[in-house]
């Protein structure tokens, strides 16, 4: 293995700053679920805050790069997807990310 190749191995990719934007999206809907806000005429209440909770908790298993967190980021990026274009592109983009720097990931709990 060349030095080029040890070096790219060990890079995180963006899947630590994607995780850093998950953290703010979901810290922003819990903000905005209890503030008593709405989406497109949806009051949101607080037994939606599961879904924001659970982006928070993926988020620190990523930057943490748990094996935990990476399935948990598998996870809270599947349903991302359906919200076109911004939820596609960064679902999408974390999924390929967890994908592509799978090795970095720690096989221990």
């Amino acid at each position: 293995m060349t030095e080029a190749q040890a070096s790219d191995d060990s890079r995180p990719g963006m899947a630590g700053a994607v995780a850093v934007i998950y953290a703010l999206y979901g810290t922003a809907l819990l903000v905005a679920i209890a503030m008593g806000g709405s989406i497109q005429g949806i009051e949101l209440g607080w037994p939606d805050a599961w879904f924001p909770a659970l982006i928070l908790i993926a988020s620190a298993g990523v930057l943490r790069r748990s094996r935990w967190g990476r399935w948990l980021g598998y996870l809270v990026s599947l349903p991302l997807l359906i919200g076109v274009p911004i939820g596609t592109m960064l679902g999408a983009y974390m999924i390929w990310h967890l994908t592509k720097y799978r090795a970095l990931f720690s096989k221990s709990y």
